[in-house]
């Protein structure tokens, strides 16, 4: 090595060694002749100070460049430590600098990263990495990782990779597909999870396995989604629901003991779908706060307003405090963002109501209203009105938006919850046909299989999703495992025997030779890293992310290719 420490390694008992560091120019000042330079590595900083006189090549040195410091170890003066510094105590008193590669002036400024535009971070993310909070965060991520794979090791999980070239099977995003050389109009696809592999691991007889798997999905991105992404996977033979969520809360458990160094409270609440839709308007709901939506359905007669007597759903949210009129207009924008026409605000005050629509309200709704904002002296209570779906949808949101407004979400709270018993199916009314609400694998609850093919609306999932923070981290379930009802399901969501033998033919086949029951979770390591951090871009814990266009300015991808290129796949470009 050319180094015999690193930038971080030396304390005060190393005082009077001879040593070699190697690192970057963080910084250099000048003091006469005296030269102090703090040298940086992954490991730390440790100040080195030298001659001018003795190294004339520092004259023109600029941050960034890499040198090798030889010299001996010294203890700073007295008042001149730094307390910030894990080597704050010493310094190392140089006879020697080699430049090993000099730095040009810079494109981005290293110490101030909001002077830095995002597509600049991204264009020179190999000196974006060299900031200390990159660094601190993809620590953070590799052992959060780390963390993972000791939990799931001790609990007799195997870690087996799963192919990247695979068969085109669309989940609901679009395919990244790779066109064959050797097979002339035929092409891979990159897979969007490892669904069937893991499944078919199972049938091998692998009993436990996992992998943080790199999945690809071509959809459009935002903050918490890049086009290329890691989940946790894994899948368990002979599991029942149960069984996976012990898992699943050991995982999560030891990632706050080892990494977090903390505590988080198992078992994770659970709630059923009907329920969380119910109080929350959402199947993804942040308990960090209250602000429950409560039903006013029933009472929507008791209204002289066609905006309530006719809508099929009304429900409202009691804020506890009272809202400004633009506060109100900024609610009602949210909403309308999910196609309801707006709220309908009105203000509680001694047990008066007040506001322009008011006067629309019967005695029973006003009753009501008042009845359900008694904990507080004051209170702007918000309602919406309209389609089942839309209402949920709209409140949902702005639930949300008024825990901002009203600073109620606390920061380092970590609530996650189970949302199990969701529907199997949900209907497409685009396209007049039933879609499986998460995969077409997963097992019906054995009491509703009468139901399958006669009234699938009827039929719940042995399914669930981990919600953190109101962000879905995985989904999971217990899988089919019988071939035959593995059809019935694909014929449900439209697809017939000739269509499902073409496309998942070697799967069905596979379950006749003896297929375990068998479940399995995937979550989302890019996400749960973001939330641990408080961050809401996963991309600040990806070495190399793409932008908002799913591009890398750093290296100009995806690029355009040549035409041999194309013409040895056997492909013509249309222009």
């Amino acid at each position: 090595m050319l180094r015999t420490h690193t930038c971080g390694e030396l304390r005060k008992k190393d005082c009077g060694k001879t040593v070699a560091l190697a690192g970057w120019v963080s910084r250099k000042r000048s003091f006469g002749k005296l030269v102090f330079i703090s040298l940086r590595d992954r490991f730390g900083e440790t100040q080195v100070i030298c001659n001018s006189d003795e190294n004339p090549s520092l004259k023109d040195l600029r941050k960034e460049s890499v040198i090798l410091a030889e010299g001996k170890v010294q203890e700073r003066k007295k008042g001149e430590d730094n307390k910030e510094m894990a080597t704050g105590e010493i310094e190392v008193a140089v006879k020697k600098i080699t430049i090993l590669n000099a730095a040009e002036p810079l494109p981005l400024d290293l110490d101030n990263a909001e002077n830095n535009s995002d597509e600049v971070r991204l264009k020179y993310r190999f000196l974006d990495l060299r900031r200390q909070e990159m660094k601190e965060n993809l620590v953070f991520r590799h052992r959060v990782s780390q963390a993972i794979r000791k939990e799931l090791c001790s609990k007799g999980f195997l870690e087996i990779e799963t192919p990247f070239l695979v068969r085109s099977t669309p989940e609901g995003a679009r395919d990244y597909l790779v066109p064959s050389r050797v097979h002339k109009w035929h092409a891979y696809a990159l897979p969007q999870s490892p669904q069937i592999y893991k499944q078919l691991l199972m049938i091998s007889g692998f009993d436990r396995y996992f992998q943080l798997a790199r999945c690809f999905r071509d959809e459009d991105l935002r903050a918490d989604r890049q086009p290329e992404f890691t989940q946790v996977d894994l899948e368990m033979s002979f599991a029942e629901q149960q069984d996976v969520f012990d898992v699943v809360e050991g995982i999560i458990s030891k990632i706050f003991s080892e990494v977090m160094e903390s505590g988080i409270e198992t078992p994770f609440l659970r709630l059923a779908y009907k329920e969380s839709i119910e109080r929350f308007g959402t199947d993804k709901p942040d308990l960090r706060f209250g602000l429950e939506l409560k039903d006013l359905s029933k009472l929507a007669n008791d209204s002289s307003s066609d905006a309530l007597s006719s809508a099929e759903c009304i429900k409202c949210i009691v804020t506890g405090d009272l809202l400004s009129r633009k506060q109100a207009d900024s609610l009602s924008e949210v909403a309308r963002a999910y196609k309801a026409k707006g709220i309908i605000a009105i203000n509680k005050e001694n047990n008066e109501l007040s506001g322009q629509f008011s006067k629309f309200l019967g005695d029973k709704l006003k009753e009501k209203l008042v009845s359900l904002s008694s904990g507080f002296e004051k209170s702007t209570i918000v309602i919406v009105a309209g389609k089942a779906k839309t209402v949920n949808e709209a409140l949902a949101n702005v639930r949300n938006e008024l825990a901002r407004m009203l600073g109620l979400i606390k920061k380092d709270v970590f609530k996650f919850c189970w949302v199990v018993d969701f529907p199997l199916f949900e209907w497409n009314d685009n396209e007049k046909r039933w879609e499986p609400s998460h995969h077409m694998f997963t097992m019906p609850k054995k009491e509703c299989l009468e139901f399958l093919e006669s009234s699938p609306e009827k039929v719940f999932a042995d399914c669930y999703d981990l919600v953190l923070n109101g962000v879905e981290l995985g989904s999971g379930s217990l899988r089919i495992s019988e071939p035959g009802l593995q059809e019935k399901v694909m014929k449900v969501i439209g697809l017939s025997h000739e269509k499902a033998r073409e496309k998942f033919g070697f799967f069905l086949d596979s379950f006749r030779y003896g297929a375990p029951p068998h479940g399995g979770i995937a979550l989302g390591l890019d996400r749960l890293i973001a939330i641990l951090k408080n961050q809401n871009d996963i991309r600040e814990f990806i070495a190399f992310p793409k932008n908002k266009k799913a591009e890398c300015p750093m290296d100009n991808s995806p690029s355009i290719v040549s035409e041999a290129q194309i013409e040895e796949l056997g492909l013509k470009l249309k222009k």
